[in-house]
C-alpha cells in the first residue's frame, strides 16, 4: 500500500478514518442538499440520468447484430 498511496503503514489507519470522515462529509451534503431543493434536484438528477442512457444507446458498443 506504500508504494501506491505514499502513506506509511504505521499510518494508514489514520488514513482510512480520514477519507471515510471526508466521505461521510460529502454524503451528509449531498443529501441534506436533496432535502432543501428535493424537485430541483431530482428533476437534474433525473435529466442527467437520461442523457446518460441516449449517449449509451447511441455508442457504438451497445450496437447488437
Amino acid at each position: 500500500m506504500t508504494a501506491f498511496t505514499g502513506v506509511d503503514s504505521q499510518n494508514l489507519p489514520d488514513v482510512m478514518v480520514s477519507v471515510q470522515f471526508i466521505l461521510a462529509i460529502g454524503a451528509f451534503l449531498f443529501f441534506t442538499d436533496l432535502l432543501i431543493f428535493p424537485k430541483e434536484k431530482a428533476v437534474s438528477i433525473l435529466n442527467d440520468h437520461s442523457r446518460q442512457l441516449q449517449i449509451a444507446e447511441n455508442s457504438p458498443l451497445s450496437a447488437t447484430s
